[in-house]
């Protein structure tokens, strides 16, 4: 049986989810993509992509992302881009990049808000996630970028 500071807790914690839930509730009419997940801190989930990756807005700069994606089409195939909060407009402009060098197709595009519950109680993050594939003209591309390089290379190391 809950002790009285556990159902006190557990009374507060659903008064301040019922608005949300009510929002959650409306913008998944709305909304078909949208969804609301909780996730304990340190979980991970059991169904992530295999070529998935996790932008931050922080840690590594763009271009880092750009190639790693560039490495994880050739092998996967594939890829999922995944961020959370601010670092969504690094991760939309990385696809937008690989787009626009019609380097992939967006396959999924999916909107959700998390909400994290750790020992100092819940937060709340937005989150996006993108599937892009190989682009029909991908391996022609990445093939022609391949030559340039070396080409650079060879110039460079002839002077």
């Amino acid at each position: 049986q809950a002790s009285a500071r556990e159902q006190n807790l557990l009374c507060k914690t659903a008064q301040r989810l019922l608005p949300i839930t009510q929002v959650f509730v409306y913008l998944s009419l709305k909304f078909s993509s949208f969804r609301m997940a909780t996730t304990e801190v340190g979980s991970a989930p059991a169904d992530r992509h295999p070529g998935r990756i996790q932008v931050s807005a922080t840690k590594k700069p763009l271009f880092f992302y750009v190639n790693l994606a560039k490495r994880l089409l050739q092998e996967q195939g594939e890829i999922q881009l995944s961020a959370l909060g601010q670092a969504i407009s690094s991760m939309v402009t990385i696809a937008e990049i690989l787009k626009k060098d019609n380097l992939v197709v967006e396959n999924k595009l999916s909107t959700t808000l998390d909400v994290f519950v750790d020992e100092a109680g819940q937060r709340q993050k937005p989150k996006m996630e993108i599937v892009l594939g190989k682009s029909a003209d991908f391996d022609r591309i990445m093939a022609e970028q391949a030559k340039e390089q070396a080409a650079k290379e060879q110039a460079t190391a002839a002077s």
